[in-house]
């Protein structure tokens, strides 16, 4: 073994082992990923109160392969009307930069001493256009 490492036809097998080495290395740790900023164009009804990403502040989403994928945001809260809420916002893509919103909102539970009147539904649908980062 020593011997085959000190020729020349060694040195150049023990090279070419090591680069194909880094290049596999290099290969496999290759990030295809892609991050991207989501900005809703959907309607807002008056007094309206909406569980959603967005009141939060920007939303940012990083994609495996960099193209868009199905997203589902679900946010709960307990809303002063005295039940707990949840919000849900599903994404479709419709194409290379745009996803279709749907949002829907359910109760989850009500206080006892809660008034069932105070809030109503406010589904709604609109468009979410991505700008890639």
């Amino acid at each position: 073994m020593q011997q085959a490492l000190t020729t020349p036809v060694g040195r150049i097998a023990l090279l070419a082992a090591a680069v194909l080495a880094m290049g596999a290395a290099k290969i496999a740790t290759t990030d295809h990923s892609a991050t991207y900023r989501l900005s809703l164009d959907a309607p807002v009804r008056a007094n309206a109160i909406y569980m959603t990403r967005w009141h939060l502040g920007e939303v940012i989403a990083t994609f495996d392969d960099g193209e868009l994928a199905p997203i589902t945001y679900r946010t709960r809260a307990h809303v002063y009307d005295g039940c707990y809420w949840q919000g849900t916002e599903t994404l479709t893509p419709i194409s290379k930069t745009q996803f279709h919103y749907d949002y829907s909102e359910q109760r989850l539970s009500c206080d006892p001493d809660a008034d069932l009147n105070l809030m109503v539904k406010t589904p709604r649908q609109g468009i979410v256009t991505v700008e890639k980062l």
